[in-house]
């Protein structure tokens, strides 16, 4: 048998990888496909467990697989700078802060069943209330970013890691991520210029 066409390559190596790791070849994606000399260079991908799989599989003209490696699913973050460091404490600290008003607002709610607990909790409860929907807010914008970073999306991460954002996190969510969110704007935007792509 022998291989004369990219569909022909990828069902062999999507049958191979399927047999090798239980995967159902259904599930499995083609990357790309590229015949080099008299092998073909088949990359393909898949979840595992939600994590996703990158595998090279070489297959030989008469159908034979070669050679595989598994491939990085994601690309590296080094040309980033600082940035991935910088969101992930922005993060964390956001988290802390979330569930600082929380537990602030769930206590004020306590205070309605006091006597004057009606009139307290509209001028205590409501600033926290306020402070906990926008920080919420800005804490999954910030999760959005550092998932885009994961994925070695540079310019993802920087359209989303805005001015706005960051003077936003400021006042809502803490000096700490306001601050850490404009930092990492500057080196993802740094790491998009490098990628030859525009701002």
């Amino acid at each position: 048998m022998t291989i004369d066409s990219v569909d022909e390559a990828n069902r062999l190596g999507k049958e191979w990888l399927g047999k090798e790791y239980n995967v159902s070849p259904d599930t499995i994606k083609g990357v790309s496909c590229v015949k080099s000399g008299n092998m073909w260079n088949v990359v393909l991908s898949y979840y595992s467990f939600t994590e996703p799989k990158k595998y090279l599989i070489v297959i030989s003209e008469d159908g034979k697989v070669l050679r595989t490696q598994e491939l990085s699913a994601y690309p590296k973050q080094e040309s980033m700078g600082s940035a991935p460091t910088l969101i992930l404490v922005a993060l964390i600290f956001s988290i802390l802060v979330v569930v600082g008003f929380a537990f602030y607002f769930i206590s004020m709610l306590f205070f309605v069943l006091s006597p004057i607990g009606p009139i307290g909790f509209g001028v205590l409860g409501f600033i926290p209330l306020v402070f906990l929907i926008v920080g919420i807010w800005v804490l999954s914008r910030i999760s959005a970013i550092r998932s885009y970073i994961e994925k070695g999306d540079a310019r993802s991460a920087y359209e989303r890691d805005t001015v706005a954002l960051g003077i936003v996190a400021l006042i809502f969510n803490g000096v700490i991520p306001g601050i850490l969110l404009l930092l990492a704007r500057e080196d993802l935007a740094t790491a998009t210029e490098r990628s030859g792509e525009r701002i």
